[in-house]
Formats: structure tokens, C-alpha cells, sequence
């Protein structure tokens, strides 16, 4: 897959961070449906693509098909678990409602339906596309995205690194999620950049009361 490089000069870009459904809090809908009100309408240029939709990666838990131990106390199968999360995605003012083109981050949760089929020594091509799974038509999956801006280039990737190390790395601004416990934005200053350079390290929206199963 590698690297998508996608232009987002003159548009505004939302980045979701881990959502980990179903286990997601259950007023994120509320909040990113604000969000998307606030910055990504405008009512005048309506049949006209303003924004980008990214989600940093971990859009689903799979708990149950975890490769360390399950939480026995959970009511979930892995197939009532995947189930669950379907209706949470699903839901009227859910996320595909709400951003139905998508542009998602590889990831180690995200990605344990593949690797868990690997595992077993399933080919990859006999298994249904992953947007098929999810029935998210638009969405797309890529290892990370690097945003052209009217600020310079901006990384977005899952998780890898600190994030002042992955803006050394990578060599301009960048975000990335993963880390649950740290959410910060940095910013620096070089002699070779017109603008400032950040680092942003997304939260989660995963509910409280499971987050430590993340």
C-alpha cells in the first residue's frame, strides 16, 4: 500500500483518532458531528469538496481476535463483538453517516483481520475486501498519508514513535494516535521553514470504563 499522498490545499482536514468500536464513548457521535457542523460545512459550496475525512487508525477493537489475552468478563464473541461494532458504525449520525469517504490509517487493531487469517495460514485473496467487511464502500486503507497544505506537508500515520522523533524522522508536521495516554500538540521553529512545524498526538474516543482493553 505504502504512502498516499492526497492535496488538501484551501480545504480544512479532520483527523478522527482511535475509535477501537464498539467500544467507543458513546457521545463521540455528538462531539465529531459538532465538529463536522462547525468546521467542515459550508452551507454555500455545498456540491463542492472542502474538507478531508482521515481516521487515524484502530477503527475497530477486535478484541476476540487479539493475539494476547481476551477479557473473559466481555459478553462478546468475536462475531457478536464485529456485529456490534457494525451497528455502532452504522448508526444514524455514526461515523459512516457522517463521513462516508473516508481516508484510514493502517494499524495494529485495524489490521488483526488480516493478520490473524495469516496466521492460520489463510491466503490474503481469499478473503472478503475489508471495505466489504465493514460495508464502508468509500473508505480507504493505506499504510500512512502525506497531506499537501497551504502550510507544507503534514504526515499522518497510526502510531511509531514519539511524536517529536516522528517529526525529526519525516521531516515535517506531523500526527499520529495509538498512544492512548498522551495527547499534545508541539510546535517548532527552522531556519528552513516559512512556517511553523507541529507534532499532534491524538487522543482516543474510546469510553473510560474499556479503555484499558485497548
Amino acid at each position: 500500500m505504502g504512502t498516499k499522498k492526497i492535496n488538501c490545499k484551501n480545504k480544512n482536514v479532520l483527523v478522527i483518532g482511535d475509535t477501537h468500536l464498539p467500544f467507543i464513548h458513546p457521545d463521540a457521535h455528538i462531539w465529531l458531528k459538532a465538529i463536522k457542523e462547525k468546521y467542515l460545512t459550508i452551507p454555500k459550496r455545498k456540491h463542492k469538496t472542502d474538507f478531508v475525512v482521515t481516521h487515524i487508525g484502530d477503527e475497530i477493537d477486535y478484541h476476540n481476535l487479539s493475539f494476547h489475552t481476551s477479557d473473559v468478563d466481555l459478553p462478546f464473541s468475536a462475531s457478536s463483538e464485529l456485529e456490534e461494532a457494525l451497528d455502532w458504525l452504522h448508526m444514524k449520525d455514526g461515523l459512516h453517516e457522517l463521513f462516508p469517504q473516508t481516508f484510514v490509517c493502517d494499524s495494529n487493531h485495524g489490521s488483526l483481520y488480516y493478520r490473524k487469517a495469516k496466521h492460520h495460514g489463510i491466503p490474503k485473496h481469499v478473503l472478503r475486501p475489508y471495505h466489504e467487511v465493514l460495508k464502508t464502500k468509500r473508505w480507504q486503507w493505506n499504510e500512512d498519508y502525506l497531506l499537501s497544505t497551504n502550510r507544507g506537508n503534514v504526515y499522518l500515520t497510526h502510531g511509531r514513535t514519539k511524536i517529536d522523533r516522528l517529526v525529526q524522522s519525516v521531516h515535517c508536521s506531523a500526527v499520529q494516535g495509538h498512544y492512548h495516554g498522551l495527547h499534545s500538540v508541539q510546535f517548532w521553529k527552522t531556519p528552513n521553514s516559512v512556517y511553523n512545524i507541529f507534532g499532534a498526538q491524538t487522543g482516543c474516543l474510546i469510553d473510560i470504563v474499556t479503555d484499558s482493553l485497548a
